[in-house]
Formats: structure tokens, C-alpha cells, sequence
């Protein structure tokens, strides 16, 4: 299994555990690392090194600029902060 299809396999297993989760706290944390990973992978699959940083707009940032041009940057930066609030927050 390559790197990509990992990380994959991660970000579906968090999901996978959110969407089960018994605590709101719990889902949250859970679907905000699907959604680190995912992009992860992302990186990994335009073959660069995603950042050992679990802040989703620097990481949707360093993904997506990059490989569109920013076209998605004003779109999704606020939405990617608002989820990077349960990384730590809840745990």
C-alpha cells in the first residue's frame, strides 16, 4: 500500500469513528483528523511532504495553492479553521 492509499485508509477509518462516536467532542476531534488526513494524502498523491501541523488552513494552504492556483483558497479557508478548533480543543 502506497502512502496516499494510507492515508486514505486513515481519513476513512476517522470518519468511520466520528460518524460512531457516543460524544459530540468525540466526533468533532475525530472528523476534523479525517479531514487533516484527506488532505495529507492529497499532498502526498501531488508528491509533495505534508507539514507535521494539524492546521487544516495552513495545510489546505501549502496543498492547494500550489496545485490550483488558489482558486479554492477564499472558499474553504474559513471552513478549515472553524474544524481546526477540534484538533485540540476537545481532547
Amino acid at each position: 500500500m502506497d502512502k496516499v492509499e494510507a492515508w486514505l485508509r486513515y481519513a476513512d477509518e476517522d470518519l468511520l469513528a466520528a460518524h460512531s462516536a457516543r460524544f459530540p467532542r468525540n466526533a468533532a476531534c475525530h472528523a476534523q483528523q479525517a479531514a487533516e488526513r484527506a488532505l495529507q494524502a492529497l499532498i502526498f498523491r501531488l508528491g509533495g511532504e505534508p507539514a507535521r501541523i494539524h492546521a487544516l488552513p495552513q495545510l489546505l494552504l501549502d496543498t492547494l495553492d500550489g496545485a490550483i492556483g488558489g482558486r479554492l483558497r477564499s472558499a474553504h479557508e474559513n471552513a478549515a479553521a472553524e474544524l481546526t478548533l477540534f484538533a485540540v480543543t476537545p481532547r
